[in-house]
Formats: structure tokens, sequence, C-alpha cells
């Protein structure tokens, strides 16, 4: 756990999720997902069928002061529960993010 406060610690970064993704996944899965992210601003991308995410949360590397927030990609790794009938569903296991280079 990271001491000091937000601002201090800097851990910002960017994100988007696509519309489809929002209109689509599971509330629970998505309250689990975005519990690792304080959002500070959302922003529609009408262009890009997404919203666009300025965030801090410590899984994003610490930015110096006075550069951007880098551009990170958030990938969602869930697994596959059988259930006693037979049949399964997805559930959220964790996230792991990635820096966009450019």
């Amino acid at each position: 756990m990271l001491k000091g406060t937000i601002r201090q610690n800097r851990r910002f970064g960017r994100f988007s999720i696509s519309q489809e993704l929002l209109d689509d996944a599971d509330a629970s899965m998505m309250l689990k997902f975005m519990a690792n992210f304080i959002v500070l601003r959302c922003e529609c991308n009408y262009s890009y069928n997404e919203m666009d995410y300025q965030a801090y949360s410590e899984l994003f590397e610490p930015v110096p002061t006075n550069q951007q927030m880098p551009k990170y990609r958030v990938i969602v790794h869930d697994v596959l529960v059988k259930e006693d009938g037979g049949g399964s569903h997805r559930e959220y296991d964790h996230i792991t993010v990635e820096k966009i280079k450019g």
C-alpha cells in the first residue's frame, strides 16, 4: 500500500473503455474492475465510440511533474467458472496494465 497523497504519488494514467463493453459487461464485474481506479476525468469520445478516462491507480507508474499522463491498455483477466447444472460463466479475476508507447 502506498503512503502519501494522490498528488504526491502521481500515479496518473489515461485509458479507454469501449461503449460496447460498457453496454454488455456484467455490472458486478465492472464494479470490481473500476475499484482499481480513482477517476479524475471521464469523457465520451463519440468518434471512437468509447469512454476516455484519466485516473489515479496503484497499477500506473509515477508521472514526473510537468509531464503528460501516459496512455495505458487495461487488460481484464477473467476465469471460467463451471456451474453445478453443467453451465458456466465468466468472473473477473484481476487486471494488468501496459503502457502504450507514442
